[in-house]
């Protein structure tokens, strides 16, 4: 018996052969996510003018989405070309914890993005005094922590795990939805 510490899962019977194709797919989407949102938080880095409530919503967002797409290229990218997960399985739950908190902050930051161009057109007179770099930092802050204690709920309580299981097309399973099941 083998006593180390990752565990191969064979996803794919043996004589289907890795997908290639998808995977070089795959590779080009997750290269083109992390360098278009490297330049977008590049460029806000280099132009003050761009130093705005809306554009640090905006590269929060970049930030988020630049962290989902180095976690693929890590993590789902290695399964695609071999066939098979070649991390433990605390690496899984820590893979979907990491993806579940950026997806959500994302997510709440475009809902920010959209309040703060409501408040913009709608009420320009209170925007200064509503999206202060002191009220939006707080509420980086309070969307951070929500986004961080969803997954860390879900992972620590009654023994829930996250299955990524949107593998179909990566590695053969027929499932199609990625779950937080109690074991």
């Amino acid at each position: 018996m083998d006593l180390d510490n990752t565990t191969n899962i064979t996803l794919r019977s043996s004589e289907s052969i890795p997908n290639i194709r998808f995977g070089i797919c795959l590779l080009f989407l997750d290269l083109g996510i992390i360098l278009g949102n490297c330049v977008t938080i590049t460029v806000f880095r280099r132009n003050r003018t761009l130093r705005s409530p809306a554009g640090w919503i905006i590269v929060n967002i970049a930030a988020c989405d630049l962290a989902i797409g180095v976690l693929v290229g890590v993590f789902v990218l290695p399964c695609v070309f071999s066939g098979y997960f070649p991390f433990h399985e605390s690496i899984i739950q820590v893979e979907g914890a990491l993806v579940l908190t950026f997806f959500d902050e994302a997510v709440y930051g475009l809902t920010l993005a959209a309040v703060d161009r409501y408040v913009a057109i709608c009420q320009p007179y209170h925007y200064v005094r509503l999206f202060s770099d002191t009220n939006l930092l707080g509420v980086f802050v309070l969307t951070w922590l929500y986004a961080a204690l969803v997954p860390v709920v879900f992972t620590f309580t009654n023994g829930f795990k996250y299955y990524d299981l949107n593998l179909d097309a990566v590695c053969g399973v027929r499932a199609t939805y990625t779950v937080w099941s109690s074991i």
